[in-house]
């Protein structure tokens, strides 16, 4: 049964070699663009699997002009101030 079907396989190929070409690189590069996002997951899933702690984020409110502003950023001293006050368990 699979013999039949590799002949009509490979006589279809012979037949419509235009369709099939585009049919064997659509196939081609959908594979490809398949694999490449895969990679692409795996690389960004991969960052920080050797810390065993919780990371935090350190948050700034700041208040200018009557408007008030959240943001991830902080001064140098800041981590200095954090060894001391807050040592590690």
């Amino acid at each position: 049964m699979f013999k039949n079907h590799l002949k009509t396989a490979i006589r279809t190929l012979l037949r419509d070699r235009v369709y099939s070409g585009i049919n064997v690189l659509s196939l081609t590069i959908g594979i490809t663009v398949c694999l490449l996002v895969l990679l692409f997951v795996v690389y960004e899933n991969d960052f920080d699997k050797q810390y065993d702690q919780n990371i935090h984020r350190l948050g700034v409110e700041q208040t200018e002009n009557g408007t008030q502003q959240r943001i991830a950023k902080t001064m140098f001293p800041v981590g200095r101030t954090l060894k001391n006050e807050f040592p590690a368990t």
